[in-house]
This record gives structure tokens, sequence and C-alpha cells, in this order.
């Protein structure tokens, strides 16, 4: 019997080990590790990036870029390799990121990927997986497409580091890369289980941006906690702004469901705009099923929002759950407005 047990934990142990190296094999990037330095990647704008072998995600080197400036200029500096492709291939990529950078600082680093011609053109919309900012320890980040455009001869993917111009709390803290990788494949990014960084306590870390301006935090009259998100409205002139941050969160069909967030705004007695909650429930295919919004207008001190769902759309697979600021176009008594948001929380019983 032992004879056996052991013959058919070889087997098990024989068979991980290939798929192990199948999986390396499939890895179309070059040094993916950092382990032979910093060959077959190149440095685009802002400082060249430099290797570490004090903070690594696996083996012993990482690669780490900081922040340089940001006296006249946002700062921005990416990391790349180039890829061949062809129309109509799909595209998986991943990479771990650690982030040293205070929550207060408007620094983010992430991964981006863009298809492109022999021309340089950037062919379609550039592909991002979520920004990693404040003190973050290893996070996975990952992006996906299901075909390349029409011209595509290949595809730029990307580490990158971003700050905001003037924010000289950026200057302080690093960004670490490791273990990169890439298929032609296209591969279902699942959703994340809860919220995640619901006080903001980690600064914009875990939150994406659409639209607008970015949020940033602030470490003074929070609702609770230490920091607060917030949103301003920046430019009325040409088109209606909004501009929301966002977490999906993986939801079954036919839950109930409580969003709440604590916000408050200060918007002018003449302005049309309002700050709030959405929340946007998706099939797998992303197509969106149902939207439910709750919002506050006017100069409101800590309010709780609050949307409750009895029962989530049938095919639902994930819920969008965003904090926005919007102001109507034109409507020149909302600029300058602010929303903070702090206490996100969801729960799916």
């Amino acid at each position: 019997m032992k004879k056996i047990y052991l013959f058919v934990f070889l087997i098990l142990a024989l068979s991980l080990c290939f798929v192990n190296k199948a999986s390396a094999l499939d890895n179309l990037l070059l040094n993916p590790g950092f382990e032979d330095n910093l060959n077959d990647w190149n440095d685009l704008w802002g400082l060249p990036a430099d290797l570490d072998n004090t903070v690594f995600h696996s083996g012993s080197f990482s690669a780490v870029k900081n922040v340089d400036s940001v006296t006249d200029r946002a700062y921005w500096s990416q990391l790349y390799q180039e890829i061949e492709f062809t129309p109509g291939q799909p595209v998986y990529a991943s990479v771990y990121i650690k982030t040293t950078f205070s929550p207060l600082a408007s620094a983010r680093a992430g991964l981006m990927l863009q298809f492109m011609d022999d021309d340089n053109n950037v062919l379609g919309a550039t592909i991002k997986g979520k920004d990693v900012g404040g003190n973050t320890n290893w996070a996975l980040v990952e992006l996906t497409a299901g075909a390349a455009p029409a011209g595509t001869t290949k595809a730029m993917l990307s580490c990158f580091v971003w700050a905001a111009q003037g924010d000289d709390l950026s200057l302080e803290g690093n960004a670490y890369f490791d273990d990169a990788f890439l298929i032609k494949a296209s591969k279902p990014i699942p959703a994340q289980p809860k919220l995640l960084n619901p006080g903001f306590e980690n600064g914009m870390s875990d939150w994406s941006e659409l639209w607008g301006y970015p949020a940033y935090v602030v470490a003074s009259g929070a609702y609770s906690g230490t920091y607060a998100a917030v949103k301003k409205v920046e430019d009325v002139s040409t088109r209606d702004y909004w501009s929301m941050i966002y977490q999906e969160v993986s939801c079954p069909p036919s839950k109930k469901l409580i969003a709440t967030l604590y916000a408050k705004a200060n918007f002018a007695r003449k302005s049309k705009g309002n700050a709030g909650l959405m929340l946007e429930f998706f099939d797998a295919k992303d197509k969106l099923l149902k939207k439910y919004t709750k919002y506050i207008k006017g100069t409101v001190d800590w309010r709780k929002i609050a949307i409750t769902v009895s029962k989530t759309p049938a095919k639902t697979a994930k819920v969008r759950f965003s904090a926005y600021i919007y102001a109507p176009r034109g409507n020149v008594a909302s600029l300058g407005a602010l929303a903070y948001f702090d206490n996100t929380d969801l729960l799916i019983q």
C-alpha cells in the first residue's frame, strides 16, 4: 500500500513540475523576473529603472522605479518590452507590484498594454490593469483583451509609475515590479470578493479611476480613521463633468445587496452638480444589466448614502461600486466644488 501511495505522489509531483514548466514556456516575455539584470527591458521617459536585490516577489531581484521630479509637469516613466502580434490575437498579461509611497501621495504604479503598427501608432484603446499606490505589499495586477485590432504588428507591455505635478510627497517611496507574464490568450480576470481599502487608509490604492481628474486623499476632516477621498469639479466648459472611483466585486444573481458610503460636499447655491453612490450590475460578458444611483447636493456635512437592492438581477456576475462627482456643462457655479468620501461598505446576503 505504501508503494502505491509513493507511486501516486511521484506521478502528481511530476505532473505539477510539467505544468509549471509548460506555463513558464508560454510566457512570451524575456527576463520576466529580472534575474538577468534589466536586459531585454527598455525605459521610456523619466528615470531609468534600477535593479533591487533586497525586495522581490520571487527569485533574487526586482525592477524598481521612483518619482524624480514633479516641478513643471506630472511624472511618467515606463519600463517595457515589445512583442510581435497580428490582428485578431488575444492577450493576457500580469505583473506583481509593490509600492512604498505615502497614502497621501498621488503616485501610482501599474501595468498597461498598447497595440501598435510598424510606425509606432497606437491602435485602439490602451488596456490597463488596476493601479497600485500607497504602502501596498506585492499585488497581482492583470489585464486582458479579446483581439488585437486591424493593422497590429506588435504590442508594447509597460510597467509604469505616475505622479501628479507639484506632489512632492510622491518623491519619497518606490514602485517594485517582478514576475511579469504575457501570453497570446484571452483569460477572464475574476472580480474580487469584497471591497478593498474601504476607508482609504491606504490612499487611493485598490480604487480605479474613470473620467475626469484623479481623486486624492486628505488627512484632515475624515469621517473616521485618518483619510478620506476627494473628487473635484475641474472643467465644465465643453461637456458635463463626470468623474468616479470604483471597484468591481463578484456578485451572484438573486441576492440582497446593501451598499453604503459616507459623503460630504460643498457645491455652491447655484450649482446644479451632485455627488454620490452608483451601483452597476454586469453579467459575465460585461453587459450592463441595471444601475442604481443616490446623491447629495449643495453644501452638506457628512451624510450616509445607502442603496438597498432586494434582489440582484438575473445573470449578475459582478457589481461596480462607484463614488462619483457630477456637474452639467456650462454650470460655472459648480467649478471647484469638492466631494469627500469615506467608510464605503458592500454587503451581499
